[in-house]
């Protein structure tokens, strides 16, 4: 979906208010020291249906409130505090503050008069909704706030300048947004995307920062030899796998993530056509009935193809991992759909408590590969079962539609079965 339409109407509203300021009808340019709780008209998300379907454009101006903000004109408060084109100081953002400008109707709505007052306004509240959300699923203490956003970042590839993209980096603890140079919905603005960005920053702080630590997985990918005919050392492939597998969880779950806030099946496409249905999480009946998930060896033979070719490993891997990624999403979407269906509860009420099973979940996936990680190789079906088991009061029914998953998946060397343990159901 194009952006331009949303520019065009979002410019037709910033001249009706200068418009009407001109001729005295109450519109002002707004108050350098407004602060507090504010009312902000912005593109947002369009509500849908539960199968995440609507008529209307994806995004549509609605009247937000920005909870708690302690300077308008620089969209600073409690939830993000952002950075024009930032350099690195002692390992966090440093550099400029931009200015936004906004224009105020007489009932006291502000509107963002340019575009990047637009993102940043946007970034804000849903950077808000973010803490609010991790506050409901038992987050509410990983993250520290308000979060550090960097806009305009140069950031480079082997191709050259990054564009179009968003990026939550560790290391900085920030969410990094590069020049945006296309037609479409601005990254910035799409609310799906920076849901999935925040999830990465909850990822990287429960997994993989420990992981790290530990020496579990390497900071960066163990290329090693490509010579052809050359098996690649033990070693190399044990920690090619781990960071795919880490790297497609982490994915697939950003991505649920995204839906999960916006309900829809493609909030990628918005901002970037190419992705087009690769990563679409819609699902029909009969694929809800053909959900697999990877398995150990497919992973492993691919990934010790791409490192026989070492020129193109990292590509390979990063493509790989968005794969598995999707795979992941959508039996995560499919755990949503039988949770409400077995519990006749809405959907809204199946999401949180699939979601709240996610934030409970991440801390075994670092124990697991804590524990087998530097001698073993962790099965992709044993994380979403012990994932799958933290659904809060899970029931016997729920827990064997799941096990149809692994059947499918053909992984296990025995038949697994869903056992009452203390009123507690397990997967063994």
């Amino acid at each position: 979906m194009a952006i331009k339409p949303y520019i065009l109407r979002l410019a037709g509203v910033h001249i009706i208010f200068l418009g009407l300021s001109l001729t005295g009808c109450g519109v002002k340019l707004s108050d350098k020291s407004t602060t507090g709780d504010i009312d902000v008209q912005l593109p947002m998300p369009v509500q849908r249906s539960d199968a995440g379907d609507t008529t209307q454009q994806p995004y549509e101006f609605q009247i937000v409130k920005l909870l708690n903000v302690f300077e308008l004109s620089k969209v600073r408060g409690q939830y993000a505090r952002f950075y024009l084109s930032p350099k690195i100081k002692d390992n966090r953002l440093d550099g400029a503050f931009p200015s936004a400008d906004f224009v105020k109707n007489k009932k006291n709505v502000y509107t963002p008069t340019n575009e990047i007052s637009t993102q940043m306004a946007s970034i804000y509240f849903h950077m808000q909704n973010m803490a609010l959300l991790d506050e409901k699923l038992g987050a509410g203490s990983v993250n520290r706030w308000p979060r550090d956003i960097g806009l305009n970042v140069k950031m480079k590839s082997p191709e050259g300048l990054i564009h179009n993209n968003a990026v939550y980096d560790g290391a900085y603890d920030a969410i990094l947004f590069v020049a945006d140079e296309n037609n479409n919905l601005p990254i910035a603005v799409n609310g799906g995307i920076l849901a999935h960005e925040h999830f990465h920053s909850l990822f990287y702080k429960m997994v993989l920062k420990k992981l790290y630590q530990e020496e579990v997985i390497p900071k960066k990918v163990p290329l090693g030899t490509s010579a052809e005919g050359v098996q690649p050392s033990e070693e190399q492939s044990r920690q090619v796998y781990n960071l795919v597998l880490l790297k497609g969880l982490n994915e697939g779950l950003a991505d649920f993530w995204g839906w999960m806030y916006t309900n829809d099946n493609n909030f990628i496409v918005h901002s970037i056509p190419i992705v087009e249905e690769g990563r679409s999480l819609k699902l029909s009946k009969p694929e809800l009935q053909t959900l697999v998930l990877p398995t150990k060896q497919e992973i492993f033979e691919d990934t010790q193809v791409y490192i026989r070719n070492g020129s193109l490993l990292e590509a390979n891997m990063n493509r790989l991992s968005y794969e598995l990624g999707t795979q992941f999403a959508r039996n995560l979407k499919g755990f949503v759909v039988q949770h409400q269906e077995s519990r006749k509860i809405n959907l809204l009420q199946a999401k949180e408590n699939i979601a709240k099973a996610v934030i409970k979940f991440l801390p075994q996936v670092t124990n697991e590969f804590l524990s087998k990680g530097k001698k073993e190789y962790v099965y992709p079906s044993t994380l979403i079962s012990r994932m799958v088991e933290g659904i809060t009061s899970l029931t016997m029914g729920e827990c064997e539609s799941f096990i149809q998953v692994l059947v499918r998946t053909k992984e296990a060397d025995h038949l697994l079965k869903c056992k009452n343990e203390n009123g507690k159901i397990k997967i063994q």
